[in-house]
């Protein structure tokens, strides 16, 4: 998943976290293959919906990025600002730039792979 992970192209400014992988369910074992990524990249300052889809067709992806990836000013509260999910050479890519709240302009990049 880590591989898929890395198609996408980031911008040099943004900074990466730590990636996440998680064993979805009490019988989900390490190696098994039924655990997910997540990659996170913040702040991401000034992303723009057509830069990042750019990104995503570099990635050769094929997903569809939804929304326009600017905050609205009356918008109050954690918020989804774009996204796109589709399939990825087998797996379920869902890529969100999410805000956290209007007193913090920066949103944040999340991919999860599954």
């Amino acid at each position: 998943m880590a591989e898929i992970a890395d198609q996408l192209p980031p911008d040099p400014a943004w900074k990466q976290k730590p990636d996440t992988v998680d064993y979805m369910g009490f019988v989900c074992r390490p190696f098994t293959g039924c655990a997910g990524l997540q990659r996170r990249w913040q702040p991401v300052q000034g992303l723009d919906a057509q830069s990042l889809q750019k990104r995503i067709d570099a990635a050769g992806w094929g997903l569809k990025l939804e929304g326009d990836c600017i905050r609205e000013p009356e918008t109050s509260g954690k918020t989804t600002l774009c996204s796109a999910e589709g399939h990825v050479q087998g797996y379920e890519v869902w890529l969100n730039v999410v805000s956290e709240s209007s007193y913090r302009p920066e949103s944040e990049l999340i991919l999860n792979i599954f």
